[in-house]
Order: structure tokens, then sequence, then C-alpha cells
């Protein structure tokens, strides 16, 4: 199997904006089946990679850019996916996953980085009202020193 992704420089339609729009696997008969990331998500089905050129290219508007599946390309699925997890539960995912994957590298290297800073402030915060949690509990008045 081979991953690929449609990157879209214009939008034609108006529907699925521009950038990572799409992403879709080559099976080894070289049928395909491709995911939009679009807010009304679909998954279609082709015959081969030529046929999706041909419907959903538009003369040169997209482009099927192929996953080498490198380290570098691992490195940054990683990073988009610890982007996702680190969001508040109350984003939708599939909101997230539309505009995670959207991201460039760096772009998820900044939110990555904003994600774990939070996660740390929030822990900091929490270590903070724990100790003085037990501080209070455990307050014991120091024994006074009799005078000789």
């Amino acid at each position: 199997m081979k991953n690929f992704y449609l990157n879209r420089k214009a939008d034609v339609s108006g529907v699925s904006g521009t950038g990572r729009v799409a992403e879709g696997v080559i099976f080894h008969d070289g049928r395909v089946a491709l995911r939009w990331l679009t807010e009304t998500a679909s998954t279609a089905t082709y015959d081969s990679i030529e046929d999706v050129e041909v419907i959903h290219c538009h003369g040169g508007t997209t482009e099927i850019v192929h996953e080498a599946g490198d380290p570098e390309d691992l490195e940054k699925l990683r990073m988009r996916f610890e982007v996702i997890a680190a969001a508040p539960k109350d984003i939708p995912r599939s909101f997230l996953y539309q505009t995670v994957l959207k991201l460039s590298k760096e772009e998820a290297q900044e939110m990555m980085k904003m994600a774990q800073k939070e996660r740390q402030d929030t822990q900091d915060s929490h270590d903070a009202e724990a100790d003085e949690q037990f501080a209070a509990e455990h307050d014991e008045a120091k024994p006074v020193e009799a005078e000789e």
C-alpha cells in the first residue's frame, strides 16, 4: 500500500478549501480509497490513481503528493497526533483532524509547544494546590521550648 494526499493550491469548487484536503491509499491492485478532510467528510473508492487525478486535480490546481513514510514524515505525524491528544476534550475531534493535518511541520511544532506549556502550567497549578492543602492539613503548632 502507498499513502498519498491531495494538496489543493486553489479551491475551484469553493467546498474543500486549500492545502491538504484529502488523504488516500493505493492498494496492491491499483485501486484507491480517498478520504476527504472537509467539514462534511466522505470516503470514495476509485479504480486507479489516474482516475483520482482526472476527477480531482482540476488541471493542476490540486496535486497528488505521495508520502514516502520517511522518519521526518513519521515525526510530523507523531507531533500532529500529540497536538490532537493535548487539545481540550470539548473540541470536536473531526475539527481537530481537519485543522491539524493541514499544519506545516513548523506550525505543528509550535502548537505542540503551546499544548505542552499549557499542560505543564495546569500540572504546576494542581501541584501548588496539593502542596497548600497538605500543609494546611498537617500544620502543627511547633512546641515552644521551655526557658531555663
